[in-house]
């Protein structure tokens, strides 16, 4: 891993890939992990170039990435698209067209990541010698993209939801990783009707543009359009950090945040859920279109229980005996 200065990243809800190649572009190490080896690969892993394409997700990811020491380069969609082929070539071919390919699909192309919100929370990509990259970064990161063969990883062309993000966060004190934790548990966000607070939380709201339309004397939804705000919380050290506790630190949120990002994943996804399975909804005997609206709430009802018992599974394996976030909590306590 010593001579990796590229990884191109393919994001995924559980399973991983990550592609490592050395300053010239040539193969160094390809590798699945699951979401829970992701955080320790890329403590371990030498300050690189990490590529990914721009998809739901993918800023809390390069949040927690830089946090880690990475330096991240988010790519739009549509030039991500570029590199896929209908029939994958053999990884030798892919080797040798390598610079004629990265060259003429992103030759002076700057990398920058895609939202105005993107570019404030993550300065350093923005500004100065960052705005313009070098040819050198641009061909190292094309080339991770072309040899991982990276799909686009936009939503279904169907329903075109884009959830609006936000962060918050919540001080807390301590400058050990146990006063920390304390801390957190003290002035961390309430559940289960305040009786008990949690490390972080995401929290979303959801609200719909429909389009109802008569058909002879039925009622049809023929569109609908979702207006999806997701707004994450999380904690934030008051006083400067030793270093060790520091690098404690920095993996422990690293983490968290990449648990939280999980969750945004599964309210988008419910989103999803909820335009496939609500239009096209037809209401017979609805000609003036009054009792479509209790008719599509079986629908909606359904997704939202199939992202709870998403949410339930999930938080379950996370925080049980063995799980990503005990051990989360372990490191930064303890220092395991």
């Amino acid at each position: 891993m010593a001579n990796v200065t590229t990884i191109g990243l393919r994001l995924a809800n559980s399973v991983f890939q990550v592609h490592c190649a050395d300053r010239d572009g040539q193969p160094v190490l390809r590798k699945k992990l699951s979401r829970a080896q992701m955080v320790e690969f890329f403590t371990t892993a030498p300050p690189c170039l990490v590529a990914m394409a721009a998809c739901s997700g993918a800023h809390h990811w390069a949040g927690s990435l830089q946090e880690l020491g990475q330096k991240v380069r988010l790519i739009p969609p549509q030039y991500v698209k570029s590199f896929v082929k209908t029939k994958r070539p053999s990884r030798s071919r892919r080797n040798r067209s390598l610079s004629s390919a990265a060259r003429s699909a992103l030759a002076g192309m700057n990398i920058l990541l895609t939202t105005a919100r993107a570019a404030r929370r993550y300065p350093a990509n923005q500004g100065g010698k960052n705005h313009h990259n070098s040819m050198k970064h641009i061909l190292q990161t094309a080339a991770a993209l072309l040899l991982l063969a990276l799909p686009p990883l936009t939503p279904a062309a169907h329903a075109d939801i884009r959830a609006k993000k936000g962060e918050k966060t919540y001080a807390i004190s301590g400058t050990t990783g146990a006063a920390l934790y304390q801390s957190i548990g003290a002035n961390g966000p309430r559940i289960r009707s305040g009786a008990a607070s949690a490390i972080a939380q995401t929290d979303f709201d959801l609200k719909w543009g429909r389009d109802y339309r008569r058909d002879g004397t039925d009622c049809v939804l023929a569109a609908a359009r979702p207006f999806l705000t997701i707004t994450y919380t999380f904690p934030k050290p008051a006083e400067n950090l030793a270093p060790h506790v520091a690098a404690r630190w920095r993996t422990f949120i690293a983490g968290i945040r990449a648990h939280e990002a999980v969750h945004g994943e599964y309210i988008t996804a419910m989103a999803q859920d909820i335009f496939d399975t609500t239009v096209g909804f037809r209401q017979p005997n609805d000609p003036n279109c009054k009792k479509i609206r209790n008719g599509i709430q079986a629908p909606l009802k359904a997704a939202f229980a199939r992202y709870k018992a998403r949410t339930r599974a999930f938080e379950e394996a996370e925080m049980g005996a063995g799980g990503n976030v005990r051990r989360l909590i372990l490191g930064l306590v303890n220092g395991q």
